[in-house]
């Protein structure tokens, strides 16, 4: 399953395909995922942009809620209805991002199954190379059921 998500995942989004975010780790204890830095990317101070950075960390998050989710992942929509941002450094290189997401599967199916939708958080925190904290970003995701 783990493979199967890290391969088509960033398919499925042709944006962050093009930025160029690698998911490296997508189960369902866990996202993370790197993007390398290229001039296509960057900034006019010669840094990663803003919104590169979102696509990766959004990216990596849904990796792990995929695997999270791999069983009725076809019968729901989930998007992301909001975002806190807190920038923390310049993003220079490799940039690396590992996700959590806040809350377990049968919380998520409870609200599912009680309402059909749920709500909650997956936080995504970014370094560079150094391993200095680049980024953080928590997501706020909702989910339906498609039926």
């Amino acid at each position: 399953m783990e493979a199967l998500i890290l391969n088509e995942l960033p398919k499925t989004v042709p944006f962050a395909e093009h930025v160029g975010v690698a998911l490296t780790q997508a189960n369902a204890t866990g996202g993370a995922g790197s993007l390398d830095q290229r001039r296509e990317i960057e900034n006019h101070i010669k840094s990663v942009h803003a919104g590169a950075l979102f696509t990766l960390a959004e990216t990596t998050a849904a990796g792990e809620l995929t695997a999270l989710l791999f069983n009725k992942i076809t019968k729901l929509i989930i998007v992301v209805s909001s975002a806190e941002v807190a920038f923390m450094k310049k993003a220079r290189g490799k940039i690396e991002a590992v996700a959590e997401v806040r809350a377990t599967l049968d919380e998520v199916n409870a609200s599912l199954e009680n309402s059909g939708t749920a709500e909650f958080d997956a936080k995504v925190n970014l370094t560079d190379e150094d391993d200095d904290t680049v980024a953080e970003i928590t997501f706020r995701f909702h989910a339906r059921n498609l039926t």
